[in-house]
């Protein structure tokens, strides 16, 4: 329990934000009252805020062009090379996600299909029409193959 130093109320520490400057990692008002001083002088901040960035603002795009002509252009190298070395936890964590979050996902692509539906089936026919050839050739290598495994099948079990 805390007390928040606006209102004075005792509350529960699930009630205040977190600050790591703070002695016990808790912001000194509740959120209740943190909110109210926000929405009473939200003009205020808003230009505090911006007369922050303009004052900052040459320092901030110098400190981005360092940190780019640093490492810039080998961004993606780096970033590659971080997902090589990591490829089995990277693909372990997002299997789990997926796992977890199954219906979820299965909720956004049917949103997505619905609110996409003509433009998806317009792309399947377009490429229907420019791949027509390829994709009847497929389907004959994949029933041939299923013909050559049901033969086999029935072969092994006449023996």
């Amino acid at each position: 329990m805390k007390r928040c130093s606006k209102c004075g109320i005792e509350k529960d520490e699930s009630e205040f934000y977190k600050n790591s400057k703070m002695k016990d990692g808790l912001q000194s008002k509740c959120k209740e009252c943190s909110h109210k001083y926000y929405q009473i002088n939200k003009d205020h901040i808003a230009e505090i805020k911006k007369k922050h960035r303009s004052i900052y603002k040459k320092e901030y795009t110098s400190q981005k062009k360092e940190y780019r002509a640093g490492i810039g252009s080998n961004y993606r190298g780096i970033c590659h090379e971080y997902n090589e070395k990591h490829k089995e936890d990277l693909q372990k964590r997002n299997l789990e996600d997926y796992y977890l979050n199954r219906n979820h996902y299965a909720q956004l692509k049917k949103e997505y299909y619905l609110q996409n539906k003509d433009s998806i089936l317009q792309y399947h026919k377009e490429y229907y029409e420019l791949n027509r050839e390829q994709i009847l050739k497929r389907l004959k290598e994949k029933r041939d193959s299923k013909n050559k495994l049901n033969i086999g099948e029935e072969s092994s079990c006449r023996q």
